[in-house]
């Protein structure tokens, strides 16, 4: 399991309508990872159904060409 804290962010990849992936390294194993920060809906803190049914899909699938999802975190500050 990944922790945040153990996550080094290196540059942003890509903004879209629900969040912003960046490009990090995990600091302990050096191993390239991608993290998706999601934009929360509205002041009730939710996440669109559609980044829900996206979050599900990913982690049930295995796949070459599909990144792994390790964990998700829910925190006011994540970076």
């Amino acid at each position: 399991m990944f922790e945040m804290n153990t996550i080094q962010y290196i540059k942003t990849i890509d903004e879209g309508t629900y969040g912003v992936v960046y490009r990090a390294t995990h600091k302990q194993t050096g191993e390239l990872v991608a993290v998706k920060q999601l934009k929360f809906l509205d002041s009730e803190e939710s996440f669109s159904i559609a980044a829900t049914r996206e979050l599900k899909l990913l982690m049930n699938l295995w796949h070459e060409n599909i990144v792994i999802v390790h964990e998700l975190a829910m925190g006011s500050s994540m970076k």
